[in-house]
């Protein structure tokens, strides 16, 4: 299953394991039950190898995370968390592993900075769709995380789309 980590990674730097030899001893596997939550700190670092997560603050979805994207825990105190929304793997680095990769070999910060610049690109998905006119939502949604319709209550879609649940009701 590392397989999939392993492609996302040469994609920025096929040669990453010359980088930081040993990269897997720094890694972390975690499996997750529908609608167990995913324990974190500040800094961490995870890769959904396979399922949906779901991303919420206060209650309300955020953001939904699908295999092969990352989640990057940020450094200041958050309400936000994420729960599994079916059986899923993601791998893990602690933040203070990232922090002894970056100084037992710095180059692997330019690394770092492109797994950023692709989560960044994930975050501005909702920005995105939320810049879009109402009827034209769903579409884009449905075009990126179709497999998410099924797992969530026509509610939660409707606050993720920042739109009625009526209005969802006769898009679907």
């Amino acid at each position: 299953m590392k397989a999939d980590l392993h492609s996302f990674l040469t994609k920025f730097d096929k040669n990453y394991l010359d980088v930081v030899p040993n990269f897997w001893k720094y890694i972390n596997t975690v499996s997750l039950f529908e609608g167990e939550h995913l324990s974190n700190s500040l800094g961490d670092v995870f890769f959904v190898s396979s399922g949906y997560l779901a991303k919420y603050c206060e209650g309300k979805p955020e953001r939904y995370v699908g295999s092969g994207e990352l989640i990057l825990v940020p450094l200041s105190t958050h309400m936000n968390y994420f729960k599994s929304l079916t059986s899923s793997r993601v791998y893990q680095i602690k933040r203070k592993k990232l922090y002894s990769i970056i100084k037992k070999s710095p180059e692997a910060l330019i690394l770092f900075e492109k797994i950023k610049e692709v989560h960044s690109h994930d975050l501005a998905f909702r920005y995105r769709l939320l810049k879009l006119p109402k009827n034209k939502r769903v579409e884009y949604f449905m075009e990126n995380y179709a497999m998410i319709i099924n797992l969530i209550s026509r509610k939660e879609l409707a606050d993720y789309l920042d739109m009625s649940a009526e209005y969802i009701r006769r898009s679907i």
